[in-house]
This record gives structure tokens, C-alpha cells and sequence, in this order.
């Protein structure tokens, strides 16, 4: 009797299978990558967006009270809470404006409704859920006392 081995070429079954698994579960880790970019990137695109619409908005109010101050005008005139549905991007946002006196840290002796504080809010939806961001700021009357 003759002890002939043969040699085999190819891949066995377990070989095919690990090698499945391994292909699989990296398959598994690229999708829920992409995913996880789409997703970013979706918010960091509209989050740009809003920040736009809310240095535009606070921008607005400043030269809305410039306006009214260098007319003689009072100077708060048509600065008042609001909300608006505002489209960018084939995307609708929520803009709320709060306008609220801040007098209580002024200094005495300042005239009464001299400062407001301004509240913006702007919401919007994506597909992770409804996003929002806010921001707060101060207007006071600049006008000269002379």
C-alpha cells in the first residue's frame, strides 16, 4: 500500500464561511457609517442655516432701531415678538422673536425702557428628529442725551 497524499486546491467550507462573516459585519460597519455621516451632515447644513437666519434677524433689529433713533422716531418702534415660517434650502424654519424690558440692570438714574432683551428662537425638523437653536441679546436706546 502506498501512502499517496493529495494535495488540495481550494477553499473549504469554513474557510467560504468566516470569510462571509468577516465581509458581512465590515459591510455592516461602512452602512451604518454612511448613515451616521448623512446624518451630520444634514445637521450641520441646516444648523448653518439657522445660525444664518439668526445673525440676519439680530442684524435686522440693531438697523431697525439705528432707523428709529436717527428719525426721532422711539426707538423700539416695530421691534416686537414674532414668529414666522422662513424656506431656505427647501427647508422650513420656525424664527420666534421675544422681546422683554431688561431695565433692572441698568444704572440708576437711566431712563426707564431703555434696554430690551431679545430672545430668538429658531426650530426646524430633519430626519433624527426636531433641532433648535437660541440665541439672546440686548438693544438699549443709544440716543444722545443732548
Amino acid at each position: 500500500m502506498s501512502n499517496k497524499t493529495k494535495k488540495q486546491s481550494g477553499f473549504g467550507l469554513v474557510e467560504v464561511i468566516v470569510s462571509i462573516s468577516i465581509l458581512s459585519m465590515v459591510s455592516l460597519v461602512l452602512v451604518s457609517l454612511s448613515t451616521m455621516v448623512h446624518f451630520n451632515s444634514e445637521n450641520s447644513r441646516n444648523r448653518t442655516i439657522a445660525n444664518s437666519i439668526m445673525q440676519d434677524t439680530i442684524e435686522e433689529i440693531h438697523n431697525a432701531r439705528d432707523s428709529n433713533v436717527l428719525s426721532g422716531k422711539d426707538w423700539a418702534g416695530g421691534i416686537a415678538d414674532d414668529s414666522k415660517e422662513i424656506s431656505m434650502d427647501n427647508k422650513k424654519f420656525i424664527l420666534s422673536k421675544k422681546i422683554t424690558d431688561a431695565d433692572s440692570s441698568l444704572p440708576s438714574g437711566a431712563p426707564s425702557g431703555s434696554r430690551k432683551k431679545i430672545a430668538i428662537t429658531i426650530t426646524w425638523s430633519e430626519s433624527s428628529g426636531s433641532k433648535e437653536i437660541k440665541a439672546e441679546t440686548y438693544i438699549t436706546n443709544w440716543r444722545p442725551k443732548y
